[in-house]
């Protein structure tokens, strides 16, 4: 597929990475998911950057849990919809080894899911699959020359 190695190493390396951090965001979102502590938070400012697209990070919402401030992402419908006012409580997961905290509507396990599979599908395309042998036309014999009279 590449004709240079130093090609391949360069591209190999960054889809690397760019995956590795994604399964670990993905990763971490599930270990959350299935391992945090559930508490309730009250909303402290009302969704702003609603019509970012991810830029600075997208819409999202302050909440307050047990005194401190975290900001929570949220979807742009839910943001637009005004769905999070100031004053509301809101369930959430707090992480059980570093101080984070996901929306309980969250479902992180479906991407992580997803990312497992191309890893899988990655290695086996990458290190496993084997070649099909090249299909030729059959040579035919060389037809004889005429007799000469």
């Amino acid at each position: 597929m590449f004709s240079n190695k130093a090609a391949f190493i360069v591209m190999a390396t960054g889809m690397s990475l760019i995956f590795l951090g994604l399964f670990g965001y993905f990763g971490m979102e599930t270990f959350v998911r299935y391992f945090g502590s559930k508490t309730d938070a009250l909303v402290t400012m009302p969704a702003f950057n609603c019509d970012d697209s991810g830029r600075y990070g997208g819409p999202k919402i302050i909440v307050d849990v047990n005194g401190e401030a975290y900001e929570l992402y949220i979807s742009g419908s839910e943001c637009n919809s005004g769905k999070y006012d100031r004053g509301k409580i809101v369930k959430v997961l707090i992480h059980p080894l570093r101080n984070d905290v996901v929306m309980e509507s969250s479902h992180p396990e479906i991407y992580f899911g997803i990312m497992v599979l191309l890893l899988g599908f990655s290695i086996y395309a990458a290190f496993l699959h084997k070649e099909s042998p090249k299909v030729t036309a059959p040579s035919t014999p060389a037809t004889p020359s005429a007799k000469p009279e």
